[in-house]
């Protein structure tokens, strides 16, 4: 099952029972779930091209080359830069689980204490039976720590500094999407070799140790016959008379977009993330489709921030070196991009409650960091981590 999972957007059909938008975390997962319970004539979208292990960029103008910009659609990194939040998204098959950091720690039940959730799911959280779905999400995605964890020196300085806070909580090992067991096929018989420690996961996997969704949820969800299709971006949605939705979309090229085409379907999934699904159904709203007035409204990030420790007499290796094992570079070995975490506030309530992670700096990044942060202008937050300690 290491062929390429999507077909060639001229094999469209022009109506499908099911079309799914997007490829990340939720449309993967739905597209597998549907499709193993029995439902047919599902299609997958993605915007994105189909990216293989061994072709994401790490040097630094390959990174430059795949910034997704007007006139470059197909570009891995869509960075956003707005007024009060700026955003990154993968874009490819996959989603931003092709870039993000790998960790997959589960929620605080606290976090579901919210009149915002929908009252089943809130359910779910209080009698316990929201965990089961979770545990199922892990299984798939193969979570699980680094077994070399405690050798890597950015988890020791981790260590460290969780020792001198109180009300805190170590992980040497955060839970990862990352596979470190042996090389060859995965459960869902996609070939994997084990993590090699090179740091590169945020400019993309090429050792295939990465578990992104292009490791198990897409090719089970292809193997159950779900149409595929990458490099199709969707303009706006119509009702039909008899409704049916329109998907106006364009097939996005290398160097531009192409004409705009139609497929019809009966159900659609929207899951292209909390920016994209947003701005769809925005376009969608100006060609007549009906949505709340609340659409746009009520936005939030994570809450991340990057902090980063200097003039310090403690070396912690964080340099990446991507898939080159002999080269010079592959004498420090950082590990994934993270690692470890303290949880701290433990005993505070919900909404104090914080995570510090470590990093590691990918190959492509490497050289243009050693260049740049030294010019970088922020708060010192020696205040700050005095008060903590």
């Amino acid at each position: 099952m290491n062929d390429l999972l999507t077909k060639p957007a001229e094999e469209m059909n022009q109506e499908y029972r099911t079309v799914i938008i997007g490829s990340g975390h939720g449309g993967a997962i739905v597209a597998a779930r549907l499709a193993e319970a029995g439902h047919q004539d599902i299609c997958l979208l993605e915007r994105g091209k189909e990216w293989v292990p061994g072709d994401f960029p790490d040097q630094f103008g390959g990174l430059l080359k795949n910034l997704r910009r007007p006139g470059n659609p197909l570009g891995l990194f869509d960075y956003q830069l707005n007024k009060e939040i700026d955003v990154l998204r993968g874009c490819g098959l996959g989603g931003t689980s092709l870039i993000n950091a790998n960790v997959a720690i589960r929620p605080d039940k606290e976090l579901f204490d919210n009149p915002r959730w929908p009252q089943a799911i809130q359910d779910l959280a209080d009698s316990g039976q929201i965990w089961p779905f979770y545990r199922e999400a892990e299984t798939m995605l193969g979570v699980g720590p680094h077994p070399r964890a405690a050798v890597k020196l950015k988890v020791q300085a981790m260590k460290e500094r969780a020792d001198q806070l109180a009300d805190a909580d170590f992980s040497p090992s955060l839970p990862l999407d990352v596979h470190f067991g042996d090389r060859g096929a995965n459960h869902v018989g996609v070939h994997q070799n084990p993590c090699i420690d090179c740091g590169d996961c945020f400019t993309g996997c090429n050792v295939r140790a990465k578990n992104t969704l292009y490791m198990n949820y897409l090719p089970f969800a292809e193997s159950q016959g779900v149409d595929m299709f990458a490099q199709v971006e969707i303009s706006h949605l119509t009702k039909t008379a008899d409704g049916k939705y329109s998907l106006h979309y364009r097939v996005n090229k290398q160097d531009g977009q192409g004409e705009l085409q139609q497929v019809q379907a009966r159900h659609i999934v929207l899951a292209a993330g909390s920016l994209g699904s947003t701005e769809l159904l925005l376009r969608s709203r100006k060609h007549g489709l009906p949505v709340s007035d609340i659409l746009g409204k009520r936005f939030s990030g994570k809450g991340d921030f990057v902090g980063i420790s200097y003039t310090t007499d403690q070396v912690i290796e964080i340099t990446g070196y991507g898939n080159h094992p002999d080269s010079r570079r592959a004498a420090v070995q950082p590990g994934p991009s993270i690692i470890s975490g303290i949880q701290y506030n433990r005993s505070r309530p919900f909404a104090d409650r914080f995570i510090f992670e470590d990093t590691s700096i990918p190959l492509a990044a490497v050289d243009i960091s050693r260049r740049v942060l030294p010019f970088v202008i922020g708060r010192d937050m020696q205040d700050v981590t005095s008060a903590i300690c």
